[in-house]
């Protein structure tokens, strides 16, 4: 199982780089090309893991993190973010979701991964999933999907002939839809590990040269011969010279576009291999570039040399951009596979890649570089030194690991889109690093520090936009989590309405930001608030405990909460998870008498609490998913015991962002 995955990982991470020439003008996609040639920009996209939205039927998102002692390494630490899904077709109404945030990321399709051919109703139906994908791209307008069969899962039609059977029926499907992604009036099959009979496993009596003859034959002549040519689309790995075979530039054979795997995990910059791969097709219609970006969990893959952060994503970008003479079609790896690298919306990094993703996808598909109209600061780091010791499971790198790839350099980037010459200010804990740069897209890196991480740009001392990350960094982690949380000033939190108070138990009065009482109060809507912040200023009973919850259950027996509890020995701050009724105290310190002001936030698997202003607890927890559902959401609250308390200035922020 464990080569199985490598395998599949080290093929489908890596990058496929490509082009169309400059004489294929009178090529077109759905339809004619407008100028020289429509250039688009796709993301390799995992139907069954949503970037956005929430199905409680799919428990994916959250039985990989219960046990982490079995699940360190391929283990899923970031997660959808939620939204708000009508529940009535909650699958069309998140792929709905999720193709207007790849819009707004100025991505113009996705080409999906198909790992199976279940036809059954559950929610990783791929049959289903493929159907509904179509429909909600139909409904959003101007996106297209395209199919990417997983031979890795189902077979290459040289192991196994009816996965060309299956291809077709999805192709089928396809065609009924003008959301299904063509050239030149063929439908485009990109297969994931097409260049040997299995990915997971070469044949020792057949070269790769001949696989490749094979696989035309019993694929692209196979569709020929059903009265459905295609586009073969076929994506291979660095190691292999399939890209040197002649047929392969044959336009008349079929082969429309050639994808060439050099991405994340080469341990070098790919101009190189673009280079070399682009030498041998000078007839060939059209390529297929990637950018692959160096985000990425798995233990062994850090960092590229010294360029972590966003360095190596964005040096994609230029040198696609550089050569866009020659490349039309570009594909991120990946939108959403979250147990191997993912760029889209997830509850470590929200919106940060968007401000990124969309500058140079813009500069990409028109040729000019965007003018920038709005100052923007992004924030980017991990949340937690490289050497920190794990403290739920003994787990550190294996040397062989960190012989091979450079470890992560712990470092925060702050990256700005600047209207005008300014100052980059980076603050990572009690530590102020500062950097002038000029007007356009800029970069900033410093050593990180403990604590809060934040960053702002500033003009004549005045700070004009400025963002601060969710997640502090910490020097103890349950589990090593190296990937980076992200946030920046176009899409800050925001407020949540507390229209409506519920009283669990207990007796409570006033409204708004002010509330008096004992027991458990809540509001919010449990399928609307997931990563989320409260604030409220309040001081405990003499013999009691007062504080704030979030993704409360509505019956109270589920919750996480944040509250000062009195003690003769002196107060103490404690963060608490409640399960059927009984509290456990994950994590407490002391605290001064008197009134406080207590922030407590959820962000993905964080409980971070604050205490006027300042950090003073930091815990990850990942619960028994199966004692409810709604864990990763649920409704904000205050809580108080020993007596009455008094809430004032109540507030909630979610950091999930809107779906426009």
């Amino acid at each position: 199982m464990k080569k199985y995955l490598l395998v599949r990982i080290a093929a489908t991470i890596l990058g496929m780089v490509a082009t169309l020439p400059s004489n294929a003008a009178d090529q077109h996609i759905n339809g004619p090309a407008p100028g020289s040639g429509p250039y688009m920009v796709f993301a390799h996209y995992m139907p069954c893991y949503f970037a956005y939205g929430y199905n409680p039927d799919d428990p994916y998102w959250y039985a990989a993190p219960i046990a982490p002692q079995t699940n360190v390494r391929s283990g899923i630490t970031a997660r959808p973010i939620l939204g708000p899904i009508d529940r009535a077709d909650p699958a069309l109404a998140t792929f709905v979701a999720d193709i207007k945030i790849a819009k707004q990321y100025g991505l113009d399709g996705f080409l999906v991964d198909e790992l199976g051919d279940d036809d059954s109703p559950g929610p990783k139906s791929y049959r289903k999933t493929w159907r509904t994908l179509l429909k909600a791209a139909e409904i959003v307008g101007d996106f297209k999907i395209g199919i990417m069969p997983d031979f890795a899962t189902l077979k290459s039609p040289l192991e196994r002939p009816d996965s060309r059977v299956k291809i077709k029926s999805w192709v089928d499907i396809g065609l009924k839809s003008p959301a299904f992604l063509t050239y030149d009036g063929k439908p485009v099959v990109f297969p994931y590990g097409a260049t040997s009979p299995s990915p997971n496993g070469r044949l020792p009596t057949m070269n790769n040269e001949l696989v490749s003859v094979a696989l035309k034959r019993e694929l692209v002549d196979w569709f020929a011969d059903q009265g459905q040519p295609i586009a073969f689309a076929p994506s291979v790995g660095v190691w292999s010279k399939a890209y040197e075979f002649p047929y392969l530039n044959d336009p008349e054979a079929g082969i429309q576009t050639m994808s060439f795997a050099a991405g994340s995990f080469t341990p070098m910059m790919e101009e190189k291999l673009y280079d070399r791969q682009l030498a041998y097709w000078p007839k060939s219609l059209m390529l297929m570039g990637e950018n692959a970006f160096l985000y990425y969990n798995r233990g062994w893959k850090y960092s590229n040399g010294d360029m972590d952060v966003s360095e190596y994503y964005r040096r994609h970008w230029e040198y696609n951009i550089t050569h866009r003479d020659r490349y039309r079609w570009l594909m991120l790896v990946t939108w959403n596979d979250w147990g191997e690298t993912g760029i889209g919306p997830s509850d470590n990094h929200f919106m940060a890649w968007q401000p990124i993703t969309r500058y140079y996808a813009d500069w990409f598909k028109t040729g000019k570089q965007p003018e920038i109209k709005q100052d923007i600061i992004e924030i980017l780091h991990r949340p937690h030194p490289y050497d920190a010791k794990p403290t739920l499971v003994d787990y550190q790198v294996q040397t062989a690991e960190k012989v091979q790839f450079t470890k992560a350099n712990d470092v925060v980037e702050a990256i700005a889109f600047l209207t005008k010459p300014a100052t980059i200010v980076i603050q990572t804990g009690d530590q102020t690093f500062k950097k002038d740069v000029p007007a356009g897209p800029q970069a900033f890196k410093a050593p990180f520090s403990l604590g809060i991480q934040s960053a702002r740009i500033e003009r004549r001392g005045k700070t004009v936009a400025s963002t601060v990350s969710p997640v502090p960094i910490a020097d103890k982690t349950a589990r090593q989590n190296l990937w980076y949380i992200g946030a920046d000033s176009a899409h800050p939190p925001r407020p949540v309405a507390m229209d409506k108070w519920a009283d669990v138990t207990g007796k409570w009065t006033g409204a708004g930001d002010k509330r008096t009482g004992s027991g458990l109060t809540q509001f919010g809507n449990m399928i609307e608030l997931s990563d989320s912040s409260i604030t409220a200023k309040v001081a405990p009973p003499a013999a009691g405990e007062a504080g704030v919850v979030l993704q409360a259950t509505e019956d109270g027996k589920f919750l996480y909460g944040f509250s000062i509890k009195s003690a003769k020995e002196g107060n103490r701050w404690q963060i608490t998870k409640r399960v059927s009724g009984a509290d456990t105290v994950l994590i407490d310190g002391p605290v001064a008498s008197g009134a406080h002001t207590l922030r407590f936030d959820i962000v993905g698997d964080y409980r971070i609490g604050y205490i006027d202003g300042k950090t003073v607890g930091q815990v990850a927890d990942w619960p028994n998913h199966k004692l409810n559902k709604y864990v990763n959401c649920g409704q904000c609250g205050l809580w108080a015991t020993g007596g009455d308390s008094d809430f004032s200035r109540i507030s909630v922020m979610s950091y999930d962002p809107d779906v426009k």
